[in-house]
């Protein structure tokens, strides 16, 4: 059976059976089983397939994404699942020392962010940005402001170093590589930093454990808790320090140091003999397959992020802030941050920056000259989803059902019943989009006729105790948290809404840029009223949102 091409193989099916009536059965059963080994053989080929990495084959699919990145070949004959493991978050029963390291990476990058966010200039945050030697860039570094997203940025970074950290021991098991001399005096730095950590924690679980000091009656139970007390205030004010401080010290700073030596490193053969690349390719192993050319340069991208904070708090670490430099002698932050990029982070540099930059832009030039899989499918009225189906009756129903929905949440939110609510003159309603004052919206416009006071009627109705009797309530903290909770589902539902009934669905940087009133930071107010369609609807009765485009802007600037 396919004697020419992969998982080729032979097996036994008979040994010259004898053509006899008596041997009818023998031979219905030689061929049940000649078939059965024949369906073994597939499945464990299939098994095998799954489970292992294999070079590509003479003859087979030629995907050049697979062959431009080397990772069958360097990968050949690794589990797939073991590989996966290495890269996983560690659990801190089974993985002490993995996860203290884990811990630390996490608390370094988040430090090293925070230092760009409150310390770094714009001309740092220009000159870092370089990727090539000659380069002139127009939009400086962004560090995040969601809290989500930075969270998901450092992974793969963690993921790396935690690949090290378990490889110990184990270089046969996995894949290989070697550290240089630098890389390896880094490394044992780490892990020398976090078994400090690890004893320092057994010790005080000893401290603190019923059996220390079970024999050394009430005096020593109450010297125990003072000295416990007074560990837990040094540890705190020692957290306090390094949250204000600049610099970083122990397990963090060797981290910092540990990663930037991984990036500095040169090649001199092959892009594999770069410790940094080969657990890039781990990350790479998916449970069947490979990240594809649409799913892995975003994880380059959050490696070059987060490689640029790093080079932005090594610079500030050579700096001492707590001493008084002369003039002449305050030392050259830039030029600091210009040495360092020059050496790792461009084109030219030989280093795993200049392989990480070359095979993102060709990911990203894969992603725009191709198709993606479609997951939308449209059969007549009935469209599919993945594996959710619906028909535009039942879409139109649900956008119905929502309408009441997000009714019945304001009704709740203002203390008021269907025929209480007070009238929205939506005629009359007029609207000054040239006003620019801060706080000013439609509403404050005085040419609306407004039946009541919108400054005063809810606060005078949730106040009112003939109402609050009327429904049986009262006030208290516990009311007032309960009616919040209110507020913000009813301002989820009409957003939702919103998006489902005003055109094409925006993005949420989009989505969030609507403003209803002018602020004091430069936004203007972008949600008006304005006039019907063609003057069929009287004036002052179309509500119109215009929201901000937001794609690309934090690489080019411009807010469409």
């Amino acid at each position: 059976m396919f004697t020419s091409s992969h998982g080729s193989n032979y097996f036994r099916v008979g040994s010259g059976l004898a053509r006899s009536s008596t041997d009818e059965d023998a031979s219905v059963d030689a061929t049940a089983e000649a078939k059965r080994r024949v369906r073994e053989a597939q499945r464990a080929m299939t098994q095998k397939t799954i489970e292992e990495i294999q070079d590509r084959q003479e003859g087979a699919e030629y995907v050049p994404w697979l062959e431009t990145m080397g990772w069958p070949t360097y990968l050949e004959g690794l589990d797939r699942q073991g590989l996966m493991a290495l890269v996983k978050a560690p659990d801190a029963e089974e993985e002490p020392l993995v996860a203290i390291i884990w811990d630390a990476m996490d608390e370094m990058l988040q430090h090293s962010q925070q230092t760009v966010n409150k310390h770094a200039g714009y001309y740092l945050r220009m000159e870092v940005v370089r990727s090539e030697a000659k380069q002139t860039k127009y939009r400086p570094l962004q560090p995040y402001l969601h809290p989500d997203a930075a969270k998901d940025y450092r992974r793969p970074w963690k993921q790396i170093v935690a690949l090290f950290v378990r490889m110990r021991g184990r270089e046969n098991e996995g894949p290989k590589y070697q550290f240089a001399t630098m890389e390896q005096r880094y490394f044992g730095e780490v892990i020398k930093q976090a078994r400090r950590i690890r004893h320092r924690r057994i010790r005080r679980e000893g401290r603190d454990s019923p059996s220390g000091n079970s024999s050394h009656g009430s005096s020593s139970s109450s010297g125990l808790s003072r000295a416990t007390t007074d560990t837990s205030q040094s540890r705190s004010s020692s957290a306090s320090d390094q949250t204000t401080s600049i610099r970083l010290r122990g397990l963090k700073l060797a981290c910092l140091r540990f990663c930037l030596t991984l990036l500095g490193r040169r090649c001199r053969g092959h892009e594999y003999e770069l410790p940094m690349l080969c657990a890039m390719a781990v990350l790479a192993v998916k449970a069947q397959g490979w990240h594809s050319a649409h799913e892995y340069p975003p994880i380059m991208s959050q490696i070059i992020k987060m490689a640029r904070f790093m080079i932005i708090q090594m610079a500030f670490q050579q700096v001492d802030p707590d001493y008084e430099y002369a003039a002449e002698e305050e030392p050259d932050l830039l030029a600091l941050v210009t040495k360092m990029v020059d050496q790792c982070m461009i084109r030219g540099s030989r280093g795993a920056m200049q392989w990480v930059f070359d095979r993102r832009a060709y990911g990203m030039k894969i992603q725009f000259t191709s198709t993606v899989a479609g997951d939308v499918d449209w059969v007549g009225d009935q469209i599919r989803y993945k594996k959710i189906e619906f028909n535009m009756p039942q879409l139109r129903s649900m956008v119905h059902g929502l309408v009441f929905e997000t009714y019945r949440a304001l009704e709740k939110v203002m203390y008021v019943s269907e025929a209480e609510f007070p009238p929205i003159p939506w005629y009359d309603l007029r609207d000054d989009p040239t006003r620019e004052g801060i706080g000013h919206s439609f509403v404050q416009d005085e040419r609306n006729p407004w039946p009541v006071d919108g400054q005063t009627w809810l606060n005078d109705r949730l106040l009112d105790r003939r109402i609050l009797q009327q429904r049986g309530e009262m006030i208290s903290p516990a009311k007032c948290q309960e009616w919040y909770r209110l507020v913000d589902r009813f301002h989820g539902l009409l957003a939702t809404l919103v998006q489902w009934v005003w055109g094409q669905n925006a993005r949420g940087p989009e989505f969030l840029s609507m403003c209803g009133w002018s602020s004091g930071e430069g936004q203007g107010h972008n949600l008006f009223i304005a006039g019907g369609f063609g003057g069929r609807v009287p004036q002052g009765s179309q509500v119109e949102l215009v929201t901000r485009y937001h794609k690309g802007y934090n690489i080019s600037g411009d807010i469409k």
